[in-house]
């Protein structure tokens, strides 16, 4: 696979920004995906992911 090609689209995720959920650092949008696990999942979904504080400062 070429350098920075990523498999999630083939498996259903979709750049997480087009469904309003941002990360809380700056990542490219192919780096940070989202996928729907019921019809409609994601639907009213919008806002920063929170992740636990060991995350902080990696």
């Amino acid at each position: 696979m070429p350098a920075g090609e990523m498999d999630a689209p083939r498996f259903g995720f979709t750049p997480a920004g087009r469904h309003g959920v941002r990360c809380p650092f700056t990542v490219p949008d192919e780096a940070f995906m989202v996928m729907a696990l019921v019809a409609g999942g994601l639907d009213h979904i919008n806002g920063a992911v929170r992740y636990p504080a060991v995350f902080d400062g990696l």
